[in-house]
């Protein structure tokens, strides 16, 4: 009997074991899986870190802030120069350009009659203030013209050799076509022709033009040398360009020019003391002041009569004394006129920065 109590609590105990080993295998871990919440704050915080802008870097943190809109500034008026000069005296015309220049007026054409076309072959050559000085200064001699006794030899109809002229001048200015000039320029010529109208001497050269431009009498029209008429006069002889001149003169590149400086150079250094007939003939083209005037192309023509206040005695002018008090003379004109209202109101606020050139 105790024996089959014994196998009864022996079977009893094996099936306790076996039950109890079983739930340990099956019982779930601890930590639960994730519910609707957990899924829900996971898939919040994912979202928060995909939209979080990206942090700035150093560079984009340095770049500077787009500059403010700011008004244009008034564009500078294509300027051109007209020299007109019957002697030495033309100088002043060239300290004039100095001045303005160094004030930050840009020119963009010269041209010129008589002397005045050696001041503009000398500003064109290099289009500087500072080089068309030295350019300019080279001419010290009349020898160039064959004129023993100087300008007034030609006032009487005696002409040089223009072969001669030539090779003196190439020595001072290697350049033979106006194409090889630094800026656009041109010396017109009076056309000696039933109309008498300026004229081009582009396509004559440089140092025919130059030639033409010196020769005289002004006021002799049926001049000839040994061989040939003349077909051209010093366009001194034209007096004042009409108005239509000023416009066909005006080509200057790309774009023309809008506002014409006429700077006359005053003939009394280069008058024999009482040639009356020569003096009224001048003081007839003389301006007494500053003058106004519009072509029927809308330029305006300002004409600036320069004078020395003295006259020079001819075989004196060619000194280096007296072409500098010329030069210097030109630049004190040039300041008087800029401080003028006229000038401060319409041109002074278009041009550069000022600056030396």
């Amino acid at each position: 009997m105790n024996k089959i109590w014994h196998l009864i609590y022996a079977l009893a105990l094996l099936q306790a074991c076996a039950t109890s080993s079983k739930k340990t295998a099956t019982t779930p871990l601890e930590t639960k899986p994730p519910g609707i919440e957990e899924k829900m704050d996971a898939r919040v915080e994912e979202t928060h870190q995909a939209e979080e802008p990206p942090h700035e870097t150093k560079e984009a943190e340095a770049l500077p802030a787009p500059p403010e809109p700011t008004t244009p500034a008034p564009r500078a008026p294509v300027i051109g120069v007209w020299i007109e000069g019957a002697g030495v005296e033309s100088i002043m015309a060239l300290g004039f350009m100095q001045e303005l220049q160094r004030s930050g007026v840009k020119f963009s054409k010269v041209v010129g009659t008589g002397w005045g076309c050696w001041m503009a072959l000398s500003w064109a050559d290099e289009a500087s203030a500072n080089q068309a000085e030295w350019q300019a200064f080279k001419w010290s001699s009349w020898s160039p013209l064959g004129l023993e006794k100087g300008f007034l030899s030609r006032l009487r109809g005696e002409r040089g050799d223009f072969d001669s002229f030539a090779k003196d001048i190439r020595v001072w200015l290697p350049k033979e076509k106006f194409s090889e000039l630094a800026m656009p320029a041109d010396c017109p010529l009076l056309g000696v022709s039933s109309t008498m109208d300026l004229v081009s001497s582009r396509s004559l050269g440089i140092y025919r033009a130059l030639w033409e431009e010196l020769q005289v009498p002004l006021f002799n029209k049926n001049v000839t040398t040994d061989t040939e008429s003349v077909a051209y006069m010093s366009g001194l002889a034209a007096g004042d360009p009409r108005l239509e001149e000023y416009d066909r003169f005006a080509e200057a590149g790309k774009t023309p020019v809008e506002f014409w400086i006429h700077l006359k150079a005053s003939p009394a250094a280069v008058l024999a003391p009482g040639d009356r007939w020569l003096s009224a003939a001048f003081a007839r083209r003389e301006l007494k002041g500053e003058s106004w005037t519009k072509t029927k192309q809308g330029r305006w023509v300002m004409r600036m009569p320069l004078f020395i206040g003295q006259n020079l005695q001819e075989s004196k002018s060619l000194d280096f004394g007296s072409r500098r008090a010329m030069l210097l003379r030109g630049r004190d004109l040039a300041r008087s006129w800029m401080q003028t209202a006229w000038f401060k109101s319409n041109l002074a606020p278009a041009f550069a920065t000022p600056g030396t050139p």
